[in-house]
């Protein structure tokens, strides 16, 4: 799926065929002997469930908030869940981070938002 529209209108979604992706993909980037791959990856990378997007990026505000519209809508689409941790996979976690704590460099904090939680809101 790839999005179109003016810049000043709402984008809506527009249906594209792997032809027409790849055209798109490949013939704005790529000269004529790489355009055989760029189709390739295309194909083979672009899936119902992993969709490629096409965005514009001649302005930086509007590629930026395409790019938002489209991890919003995936987002609301899949509707990810904080998972339920139980004690043993705590433990776990709690004995990973603490090797991974003896690893900070020398006279840096092991882990700084600990130290100063202000700093990193």
């Amino acid at each position: 799926m790839a999005f179109a529209g003016g810049w000043g209108e709402i984008l809506e979604p527009l249906d594209l065929s792997s032809a027409q992706r790849d055209a798109i993909g490949c013939g704005v980037f790529l000269n004529a002997g790489g355009r055989a791959w760029c189709r390739e990856m295309l194909a083979h990378t672009s899936t119902d469930w992993a969709p490629w997007h096409v965005i514009p990026a001649d302005h930086k505000w509007f590629a930026r908030l395409a790019a938002a519209s489209v991890l919003m809508g995936t987002l609301m689409r899949i509707d990810p869940q904080i998972p339920e941790v139980d004690a043993e996979a705590r433990e776990a976690l709690d004995a990973a981070r603490a090797e991974l704590e003896t690893q900070a460099p020398r006279d840096e904090p092991a882990d700084p938002v600990a130290e100063d939680p202000d700093e990193y809101r």
